[in-house]
């Protein structure tokens, strides 16, 4: 058979992308979120020499929790509009902002409500709260309320961080956890602020890294750390109610260096060239002196 011939029997090629590789049935762009989430987790929430972690418990198998959950994408647009997050926030199933990374009962606990993280500007510090497990005696004449080992323990991350989940987003977990459990009222006011560290776990694996415990940029807690509106006993800092504490957390997010990035990665130069560094002027709050 003649080249020719052999040349008109082969079939042509399809007139699209074969299928494997239909944009809406690779998932590509899914794909490419998770890994971004996922990415940048690893990448923040790790101790040198070991890897990532629980920024908890310093256990290194891991799960990458969201904050914001990725199915609530109507609240993600509400919290733009509100000032909890920047408005010009990119898609938040892939902002590493929306996550840390937990071991997989901290995980699974945190996404059932059962415990809660709160940043403390007086300590620079985002502290893990546990609601407690109630105890019925078999008879039922008694309860008993027992707080989980971790309740009051500082997390390993860095408030100072460019990519540092941002600290208004645990505003709205708290109010769902709350919600969860109506009659604990005072979880936190049990703790002693000023004591609280980072878990034995962490504290181990810092050793190992032979990296001093100092040199996680999570600023130490300071006995002189001054005591927030509605504190308790004096001396000693609990933990204030959530409407006290939303104006003061709100503010310190909107002035962190993480909300700064953001808001310069979620920036299109699409006008003139002049609207394009006034955008930028504004975005880095440069000023003309």
């Amino acid at each position: 058979m003649s080249l020719p011939a052999l040349v008109s029997l082969a079939p042509l090629p399809p007139s699209g992308a074969p299928y494997p590789y239909h944009p809406w049935r690779s998932g590509r762009g899914a794909q490419s979120e998770s890994t971004a989430f996922s990415t940048g987790l690893d990448t923040r929430d790790r101790i040198p020499r070991i890897g990532p972690v629980c920024v908890l418990c310093g256990e290194r198998l891991t799960r990458h929790t969201h904050i914001i959950p990725k199915s609530n994408k109507r609240l993600w647009h509400e919290l733009c509009a509100r000032g909890y997050v920047p408005p010009e926030a990119r898609p938040f199933e892939r902002e590493p902002r929306n996550g840390l990374t937990l071991c997989p009962n901290h995980h699974k606990q945190f996404e059932a409500h059962e415990a809660f993280v709160r940043y403390m500007p007086e300590m620079n510090a985002y502290i893990w709260f546990e609601f407690p497990w109630i105890l019925i005696e078999d008879d039922e004449s008694s309860m008993t309320s027992i707080c989980g080992d971790f309740h009051g323990t500082k997390l390993y991350l860095d408030p100072s961080h460019a990519r540092a989940p941002i600290y208004s987003l645990f505003l709205i977990h708290e109010e769902a956890a709350r919600a969860h459990h109506p009659f604990e009222r005072t979880i936190g006011q049990d703790v002693d602020l000023h004591e609280v560290q980072y878990s034995e776990g962490i504290q181990s694996a810092i050793s190992r890294s032979t990296m001093p415990l100092t040199s996680n940029s999570a600023s130490a807690v300071s006995s002189s750390s001054p005591k927030p509106s509605g504190a308790g006993v004096p001396g000693i800092l609990v933990l204030s109610s959530l409407e006290d504490a939303r104006n003061d957390i709100l503010a310190c997010a909107q002035n962190s260096e993480s909300w700064r990035q953001l808001t310069r990665e979620s920036l299109s130069f699409d006008g003139t060239a002049e609207e394009n560094i006034e955008k930028y002027r504004e975005s880095v709050g440069f000023t003309d002196k």
